[in-house]
């Protein structure tokens, strides 16, 4: 699991969805809960939190130049790349953390990863969890 930490910013809420901002390290991060601010006093601007994202839900970008949905977008260095003979683990560091990837191998071959590349790490807003965090 990749965990990283950050302060709620902003909070929109419609039902009982709620889309939430987290500043961390610089970049604005973005994850949809199922809960309410008035449900769960979790869900405040200025609230320290854990950013939680699976490997297997973090998509690799190389040189990507392009529009896209995907809000969540870490620049990232890769660390190292464990090729597997169906699966991959990419580890890459954005400023001090850590950041897992699970890719297929076909995708580490067709973008010819390696360590010391410059990628970005994309999550989809509704893959990313808010958790309880520690002060900063």
């Amino acid at each position: 699991m990749n965990i990283l930490t950050g302060t709620i910013t902003e909070i929109r809420t419609e039902g009982n969805l709620s889309l939430i901002t987290v500043g961390s390290g610089g970049l604005l991060l973005h994850a949809i809960v199922i809960d309410t601010p008035d449900a769960n006093p979790l869900l405040a601007p200025g609230k320290n939190v854990q950013i939680l994202f699976k490997e297997t839900e973090t998509i690799i970008a190389k040189g990507w130049q392009g529009g896209l949905s995907i809000r969540n977008r870490i620049p990232c260095r890769i660390e190292s790349v464990e090729v597997g003979a169906l699966l991959s683990l990419i580890k890459m560091r954005w400023k001090d953390q850590e950041i897992g990837s699970v890719i297929t191998a076909g995708a580490v071959d067709e973008l010819q990863l390696k360590a010391g590349d410059e990628v970005l790490a994309l999550v989809k807003t509704n893959e990313v969890m808010v958790g309880e965090g520690s002060s900063q």
